[in-house]
């Protein structure tokens, strides 16, 4: 009875061709419910009868469609036959046109949703003169998952289904068309029973975005066309090629193949929303069903596909990602049957110079592809002359490796890899050199002058830029780089990178006012060209103290200088002493008669007795590759007369000492307690800066800002924090310490809290600990301290 009841709710939930009233209409809103279908042991092929304003159709019927495609991909096919209103189903867009007439071969003409399994037309009739629903033949759908049963039981799909075999290849062929290659085999025993069959083929939208329903969603597998004999098609749009029926094939051989050549915009969104549906029929007919469908696939179903594994282009001239008009590139290619089939349909693989509005030039010639049984790969190569490209500022050229001409894959989209390679071009200067100095050198000091400039590309690497700073007597052309030092570069990754050049007069040069240009060089040598001049850049005093650098000719440098004792290191967060002799030189002034400061906030203080500087860095610079690199700290030094600046280079290197990142604050009741496990806060470096095992530190207290709130224990790592009683509240600090085996330390602050509670109230009776009452007298009470 349950069973009787279940059937006669499904056939109702179909949209006749007469209005539904409301009331049923609200009645039949109910929660989805997701079956999940079995195996039906073969490929299942239906045709779907829908409307653009099928409500049931749009809440179940096309998403218990799609849900069987999904969950079973290879072994379920179907096409959509779509019309604008399930009052008429039988219209031109639902793919009822000749010569197929696809819902009039249903004997169909109103009514959605349906679905007829296996080419099941229903049985006849209703008192209304409808066909009735059968075991294949579907009328209505009211939960997703309504067509799990009849794909589950076989589809009506033929009992020899196993005898044949059909495939499905779409290939793009990227000329606004796409070959459809449809082969079919009997692989039974003997020869194929029937004389001729018929290949149903219909061109599909994936997606149904030319055919959306009323509410925007889209169902899947939308009719656009009929591949008919003779190669031709029909749709809405007319009948190309003159077919007067699907195409009839004989399975004598064994095997047969057919291919339609069709334009993409057939169905929205082109190629890659097409999706060729095919069925193998004993027959045809136009005005009725209950024939044989003995096997069915599609597109997405095809086995046999290639890939383009791996594309590069590499520089053949230079070990660099990008190229200079005149390189030799070499492009290679690698093609793999990444399908469930061995390929031997022919085809090319070709290289293509990408130009203009996506306007490919084939590279050489194109290969054949091999024979490539399941995995096989084969790999080509081609060589380009690059001379023919004109270089642009940033900009890249584009390469292209295809797969053309395949025949039968199941996807095409795979078959082609692009590459970008940059374009290496000449750096610009951005503006003349600056410099922080205020242009006044004295005898034998020294000028840093900053050059900024652009890449130009995205090829070049700021670490490998190198450059010429030039001098001359203001005015007069003479440009020499004799005084200047080889650059230092700053800054490297953080894209404001400079160039720092040090300009050293020598003591014979003449005072006066010079102008300075600089240009700047990549690392294949293509030079900027000059800066702008920075006319009257500095001026050259006399005697005016400097700062020794290691690029300093040694006729510069004063002779009362000692030797250069090479550049300082320091380690990071100490407090480290640099001694300025050889460092820091004036001509005339002994160097414990200079004054020397600086504003760089690791500069402590200047000891002339010592000839020293005090400095606590407070950070360890590194390149991109973690490499220690040099910092640099601006001196200002003073002799008796004048005032000079100048850069110390200094490396700044770890200290040894175990490091603490912060700690969290800890929080409990009074009367409570804590613990928290330090190591991992903890870590260590050996006195060249490596790391250091973190395990081997030793952690202490040293010491506790207010004992009288609480009180703490290490053991190992792990320290324990208690109150001292149940009343005290309060924060307090307490330091800790932590010491690596070398006897270093580093100490760090942890904030304890202990909370107030709301305790019982206490009544302190210690004052009357000597008063004693008698019994039965109220009135007297005598402390015993006063006999």
């Amino acid at each position: 009875m349950t069973a009787l009841m279940l059937f006669s709710i499904s056939v109702m939930l179909v949209e006749a061709p007469e209005d539904v009233n409301e009331e049923t209409d609200n009645a039949l809103q109910m929660e989805d419910v997701v079956y999940r279908a079995s195996d039906p042991g073969h490929i299942v092929f239906s045709q779907y009868i829908t409307s653009d304003n099928c409500g049931f159709c749009m809440s179940y019927g096309s998403p218990s469609h799609k849900k069987l495609k999904n969950d079973w991909a290879d072994k379920y096919t179907y096409v959509s036959l779509h019309s604008a209103n399930y009052g008429d189903t039988d219209d031109a867009e639902s793919g009822n046109i000749d010569p197929i007439r696809a819902v009039s071969h249903l004997i169909q003409t109103g009514g959605a949703p349906k679905t007829s399994f296996g080419d099941d037309d229903g049985d006849c009739c209703d008192s209304n003169g409808q066909r009735i629903s059968t075991t294949y033949f579907k009328i209505g759908c009211g939960a997703i998952g309504c067509w799990d049963a009849p794909f589950s039981s076989g589809g009506r799909t033929h009992s020899s289904y196993a005898d044949y075999s059909l495939g499905v290849g779409q290939s793009d062929n990227g000329d606004g068309t796409t070959t459809i290659d449809i082969s079919v085999d009997y692989v039974g025993t003997g020869t194929a029973p029937l004389s001729t069959y018929t290949l149903y083929a219909a061109v599909t939208e994936n997606e149904c975005v030319s055919h959306a329903y009323t509410d925007g969603t889209k169902g899947g597998h939308c009719w656009e066309a009929w591949l008919l004999d003779g190669g031709a098609y029909v749709s809405n749009s007319g009948n190309v090629g003159g077919g007067t029926g699907f195409q009839t094939i004989s399975l004598a051989s064994g095997s047969v193949s057919t291919s339609w050549t069709v334009p993409n915009n057939l169905v929205g969104q082109g190629a890659s929303n097409m999706l060729t549906v095919a069925a193998l029929y004993s027959t045809w007919s136009t005005s009725n069903g209950d024939l044989d469908v003995f096997t069915a696939a599609d597109s997405s179903m095809n086995p046999m596909d290639l890939g383009m594994e791996q594309f590069t282009v590499t520089n053949r001239d230079h070990n660099s990602n990008g190229f200079i008009p005149g390189d030799m590139l070499t492009l290679d290619a690698s093609v793999k049957n990444i399908g469930a089939e061995d390929y031997s349909a022919g085809g090319d693989i070709a290289f293509y110079h990408v130009t203009g509005m996506n306007t490919e030039t084939l590279i050489g010639q194109s290969v054949s592809l091999n024979n490539l049984v399941q995995g096989a790969t084969q790999t080509v190569s081609a060589e380009f002359d690059t001379s023919g490209i004109t270089a642009v500022s940033s900009g890249s050229s584009t390469f292209r490796a295809k797969l053309i001409n395949t025949n039968g894959e199941r996807s095409i989209g795979n078959n082609i890899d692009t590459a970008y390679v940059s374009h290496d071009v000449a750096p610009a200067v951005l503006s003349q050199p600056s410099s922080n100095s205020n242009g006044e050198i004295d005898r034998g000091d020294s000028i840093d002058f900053e050059v900024h400039w652009n890449s130009n590309d995205l090829v070049s690497e700021p670490w490998l830029a190198s450059g010429v700073l030039e001098v001359t007597p203001s005015g007069q052309s003479l440009w020499s780089d004799d005084w200047v030092g080889y650059p230092i570069l700053i800054g490297n990754g953080t894209g404001n990178e400079q160039l720092i050049f040090t300009v050293s007069p020598p003591n014979t040069a003449s005072s006066g006012d010079y102008d300075v240009r600089a240009m700047v060089t990549d690392a294949r040598n293509q030079a900027s060209g000059w800066s702008p001049t920075w006319v009257g850049a500095f001026t050259l005093m006399n005697g005016l103290p400097m700062v020794v650098n290691p690029n300093t000719p040694p006729g510069e440098i004063p002779g009362s200088c000692p030797d250069y004792p090479g550049q300082p290191a320091v380690k990071v967060d100490m407090v480290e002493q640099i001694d300025m002799r050889g460092l820091v030189c004036d001509a005339e002034t002994p160097l414990s008669q200079l004054l020397i400061t600086s504003n760089n906030p690791a500069f402590l203080g200047w000891y002339p007795a010592s000839q020293i500087i005090e400095v606590q860095f407070t950070s360890v610079a590194r390149n991109q590759q973690g490499q220690v690199i040099p910092q640099g700290l601006h001196l200002s030094i003073t002799d008796p007369e004048d005032e000079n600046m100048g850069t110390l280079s200094v490396m700044v290197i770890e200290n040894g000492a175990p490091r603490w990142a912060q700690l969290p604050s800890r929080s409990f009741d009074e009367g409570g307690s804590d613990s928290l496990m330090l190591t991992e806060y903890l870590s260590d470096t050996d006195e060249n800066g490596n790391e250091s095992n973190r395990m081997s530190l030793t952690v202490s207290i040293a010491s506790i800002e207010d004992p009288t709130l609480v009180e703490a224990t290490v053991g190992g790592h792990t320290l324990n924090i208690r109150a001292v009683d149940d009343d005290n509240f309060g924060s307090t600090t307490i330091t800790l310490r932590a010491t690596d085996t070398d006897g270093r330390y580093t100490d760090t602050q942890l904030m304890v809290i202990v909370a107030n509670i709301n305790d019982a109230p206490v009544l302190d009776i210690s004052s009357l600990s000597n008063v004693r009452l008698k019994a039965g007298d109220p009135h007297e009470a005598r402390d015993f301290h006063d006999r």
